[in-house]
Order: structure tokens, then C-alpha cells, then sequence
């Protein structure tokens, strides 16, 4: 792997939910994941005032796995670097031993809800990283596909998607 050109995927999925973007952006945030992600977990590590906001860091142990393997159990951690609620973006800095990602959340609102995108750009950070990078583009795609799924699922039910997984 050449460093100024190193292993980098990206993915992106869009969503369109029946709920307001001031109903949906709150629940881009560590805590209120809590009532819509089945499984969710998560140790705070800094937030002045205890939820999701800009230079907020956060710890996880679900994300790796995800992406990487049963075998990947490490914790991921999540840097909020934009939490733009009247422009309906959120971006989130996900870092682990040999990759770093870039989380990007868009809302946009209109008369049949809110268009939401999830965009995720992955960067292998060592050069044993690069066929990591390459194994996880399906964990990304499936994980956009499950947050996009359970969020939309909350927003118009009020309940948490179940999995049964």
C-alpha cells in the first residue's frame, strides 16, 4: 500500500421516513440509539452535556464485528467532528487499530418525510489493513442497510426493529 494512497472504500445508502427531520436527527445520538438499535451498547467517554454534540466521543464493541468479524471485538470509537442540527447533518469519526472511518448522516426534508443518507467512507491506516478494508465493504453495506432499516422502523412505529439475531 502506497501511504499517500492508502486502501479506502466507500458506501452509501439512502432512506425515506415518514417522520420530520426535527423528529428524526435527535435520535442520531448515542443515547436515544438506545430505543432504536436492537443490541445497542455504548460507554460515553465525553459530552458536556451528557448527549450526542460536536467534539462528543463515544466507545462502542457492536461496530467491529459488524464490519470486520466475530473475530474484530475490539472497540470502535466514535468522535462526533459535525452535529448540525438545523442543517439536518451529523459526521462521525469511527476509529479502530487499523482503519478509520468517516460516518456522514444528511437529512432533507419534504412532504413525504425525510430523505436520510448514510454515507461511510473507510481508510486503512496500515498496509495489513487493506484486504480488511476490502472484506468489509459488505459489513458496511449491511450495517447502513440496518440503520437505515431500524431507524426508519422507529420513527414511524415508535418501536424497536427486532432482528431475532
Amino acid at each position: 500500500m502506497n501511504s499517500a494512497n492508502p486502501a479506502r472504500r466507500r458506501v452509501t445508502r439512502e432512506t425515506l421516513i415518514g417522520a420530520q427531520p426535527s423528529r428524526v436527527f435527535p435520535l442520531l445520538c448515542p443515547v436515544e440509539e438506545l430505543k432504536w438499535i436492537e443490541g445497542w451498547n455504548f460507554r460515553m467517554i465525553y459530552s458536556e452535556g451528557g448527549r450526542n454534540e460536536e467534539q462528543c466521543i463515544f466507545a462502542e464493541r457492536i461496530t467491529g464485528p459488524h464490519l470486520f468479524g466475530a473475530d474484530a471485538p475490539e472497540e470502535t470509537r466514535w468522535i462526533t467532528t459535525a452535529w448540525e442540527p438545523d442543517r439536518g447533518r451529523a459526521q462521525f469519526v469511527l476509529m479502530r487499530g487499523d482503519a478509520v472511518s468517516v460516518l456522514e448522516i444528511a437529512l432533507a426534508g419534504g412532504e413525504g418525510g425525510t430523505m436520510v443518507r448514510f454515507d461511510m467512507t473507510m481508510t486503512a491506516l496500515v498496509d495489513t489493513g487493506a484486504g480488511r478494508i476490502d472484506g468489509a465493504v459488505s459489513g458496511m453495506e449491511l450495517m447502513l442497510a440496518f440503520l437505515a432499516q431500524s431507524l426508519k422502523h422507529y420513527c414511524e412505529t415508535g418501536t424497536m426493529l427486532k432482528t431475532g439475531a
